[in-house]
């Protein structure tokens, strides 16, 4: 079994034998302590110091001190460098009297007993009053830094769990206002060829089963959704015949790039419904698909004239909100008129927001 030492615990390892070092060196210097002694003074204060410690660590945390908002935080920090530090002075004044008192230094001088040597420790007291600062202050802001980073990831589940309870109410529109419209294109073959209707129906039933398969994802891969396409234009063919004509072209680099699903085949049914539906005369239809830097520029195009340059139909909208939740102002949607054609065009990045 694999344990982990929380950041908690090396910090408190780590910085208790910093301390330690430090001593280390005072013993050197002033040559007034056995090794013996000197070893069983470190092993105490480190010992002691993360005992010390701990419990009140132990004590913030049963009392969720660490959770106090400022500014009332600031009274809890100033009280446990208080508390904390008196105790490690208290519990060092013992460690130090009985380590040092062997040497000349004790038992020839004013700190001969206890009560002489409390007196005039008061230095060590301001060194761990340093020590207990930078324990509480580093666990209360260490405890701040998880609380906002939690308060983060909530906030990111929050905004993701809205995004998909959005884009679920979204599919739920786009679906039967897609399914209703394949439907009038067969409706409209049953009385004039009952043959090609069955035909049509074929393909319907698996435009239908691919978009409502596909529709269950966030995004698909391009391809697919191209896959889609042309099992819809040759539904549609059935009932236009030669007045529908159509050309897909797609860099092979990003067959794989990712967008909502239904996002080519809704301006699909724009174009047809608008470029041959209300004309008599043919329609090509183009779709085209490269690579830009790191978006991907999609583009839809059929013979006809613009109505209006902020077209407001259901699927538009629908789309233009889908794009939306998941890329944010990362994408571009654009609707104009070029040399008598309605050309359809949106950019996306390659990453979503999800």
């Amino acid at each position: 079994m694999n344990y982990k030492i929380s950041p908690y615990w090396i910090c408190q390892l780590f910085g208790w034998f910093l301390s330690c070092l430090y001593w280390v060196e005072g013993m050197i210097s002033c040559d007034c302590i056995s090794i013996k002694n000197a070893s069983i003074n470190l092993i105490l204060t480190f010992s002691t110091g993360i005992l010390v410690t701990h419990l009140f660590a132990l004590n913030i945390k049963h009392y969720k001190l660490q959770k106090t908002i400022f500014p009332i935080v600031i009274y809890y920090i100033i009280l446990y460098v208080i508390l904390i530090s008196v105790s490690l002075w208290i519990v060092n004044i013992f460690i130090n009297y009985y380590t040092y008192k062997e040497h000349y230094y004790l038992q020839e001088s004013k700190y001969a007993n206890l009560f002489n040597y409390i007196k005039g420790s008061f230095d060590m007291y301001i060194v761990f009053a340093r020590i207990a600062s930078t324990w509480v202050l580093a666990y209360f802001l260490y405890h701040l830094g998880r609380r906002g980073n939690k308060a983060e990831k909530e906030k990111a589940e929050i905004n993701k769990l809205y995004v998909e309870s959005s884009l679920n109410h979204l599919r739920k529109q786009i679906n039967p206002h897609f399914m209703f419209n394949s439907l009038n294109s067969v409706k409209a073959l049953i009385s004039e060829n009952p043959e090609k209707a069955r035909r049509a129906v074929v393909l319907l039933a698996e435009v239908l089963r691919n978009s409502l398969n596909s529709s269950s994802n966030v995004t698909i891969p391009l391809q697919e959704e191209l896959d889609h396409c042309r099992d819809y234009l040759e539904m549609e063919k059935i009932r236009f015949e030669d007045r529908l004509q159509y050309e897909i072209s797609i860099d092979k680099k990003i067959s794989d790039f990712t967008l909502p699903p239904l996002s080519l085949l809704t301006l699909l049914e724009n174009a047809i419904k608008h470029g041959l539906g209300e004309s008599i005369k043919a329609c090509i239809i183009s779709i085209d698909c490269c690579e830009e830097g790191d978006a991907v520029l999609c583009t839809v195009a059929n013979d006809g004239h613009l109505k209006t340059d902020n077209p407001k139909g259901l699927g538009i909208k629908n789309l233009r909100k889908r794009f939306e939740f998941l890329y944010k102002d990362n994408f571009t949607f654009s609707v104009s008129e070029k040399s008598e054609k309605v050309i359809v065009q949106f950019k996306l990045p390659k990453e979503t927001v999800l």
